[in-house]
């Protein structure tokens, strides 16, 4: 038992932590029901548990000890307000009501905090796109460096990259690096083009249904519908504006505004075609840089594993790129060029 609490890491501690202090609260709830006159004083302390307790173990174990911003505290605290909500009685969640109240002023607020590092962020950002080969890695960079590091960034650029995207229909700009595509040889657009038109299908028929019960619930479920759809068409125009980028010493993969990662010339051991009639068990190892429903043409192995960037901000170790391009003849010749340097 000894060892295996010494393995749990910061995050894993907090989970701990916060299921312990909800269940605690929550038996002393139904404890307090038999004593009506010590409710509130037992309510008051569930709610300082909720929205002060489990927020400042996750700061002082999560985010303090990963140097990440303060930012990251703010979800934990909503979450907080939430299950308050699902615990205390009807007539004792007024304190939780206000606070849910307060979530846009904490956002205005924030928008705020935004507005006055935009200049300083902006500056961090054209500093960082003279390295960074894609705008996202910039982006995302620049926010660390002027905000501080947390996860929720990932999810930020992530969001803004979609969006981005998805109203992008304007003609990519010429690239500074050698570029390779990988989606005019594939079926993507039809699929995403089926995949668009069944999604507005299903959102007026689940608009129709829901609204029988609740017309504020039918438009919620519309809108999560549309930011789906806002999602496709994003990650699709995402594909024909970010290639494959090679240069001198390095080779860039970026699939979509989701995955990506960068290659050294000298640590490729080497680029094979792979048969048509390839199969393999899905390998963890492995970056399987190709769209949906595509066969990879090409495998290549790597002396030494590198960072896949993936969505969310979920990184892994990889020595093997599995991918197809447009022009692999062209791409594997552009690679062997400096690879020896």
């Amino acid at each position: 038992m000894k060892r295996s609490l010494s393995i749990l890491g910061p995050l894993q501690w907090f989970l701990l932590l916060a299921i312990l202090v909800v269940g605690a609260d929550y038996a002393a709830l139904q404890v307090a029901v038999q004593y009506p006159d010590d409710e509130s004083a037992v309510v008051l302390g569930v709610a300082l548990d909720l929205v002060l307790t489990i927020p400042l173990l996750y700061y002082f174990l999560v985010v303090r000890k990963q140097k990440k911003s303060w930012f990251a505290v703010l979800p934990v605290l909503f979450l907080g307000t939430l299950v308050g909500k699902y615990l205390l009685p009807a007539s004792q969640q007024a304190f939780f009501d206000v606070l849910l109240y307060l979530v846009p002023a904490i956002e205005a607020l924030l928008l705020i905090f935004l507005l006055v590092k935009l200049r300083s962020l902006v500056k961090s950002m054209q500093a960082f796109q003279q390295t960074e080969f894609h705008w996202l890695d910039a982006l995302r960079k620049a926010l660390g460096a002027t905000i501080g590091e947390s996860r929720l960034l990932d999810f930020l650029v992530m969001d803004l990259g979609m969006i981005f995207y998805a109203f992008h229909f304007g003609k990519q700009k010429p690239a500074k690096y050698r570029s390779f595509t990988y989606h005019r040889d594939s079926s993507i657009k039809a699929l995403v083009i089926v995949f668009v038109l069944l999604a507005l299908l299903e959102a007026v028929l689940m608009h129709l249904v829901i609204e029988i019960w609740s017309v504020t619930a039918a438009w919620i479920a519309t809108a999560s519908s549309l930011y789906a759809i806002v999602g496709l068409v994003g990650y699709y125009n995402s594909f024909k504006h970010c290639p494959i980028l090679v240069s001198d010493d390095a080779v860039y993969l970026r699939i979509g505004f989701s995955s990506h990662t960068l290659i050294a010339k000298h640590n490729i051991a080497s680029v094979q075609p792979i048969p048509i009639s390839f199969e393999e068990k899905r390998d963890k190892h492995a970056f399987y840089a190709v769209l949906f429903f595509e066969e990879p043409q090409l495998e290549i192995k790597l002396h030494e594993p590198v960072i896949l960037h993936g969505p969310f901000g979920k990184k892994s170790r990889v020595t093997r790129v599995l991918l197809k391009v447009d022009e692999p003849l062209s791409f594997v010749q552009e690679l062997e060029e400096g690879k020896g340097h």
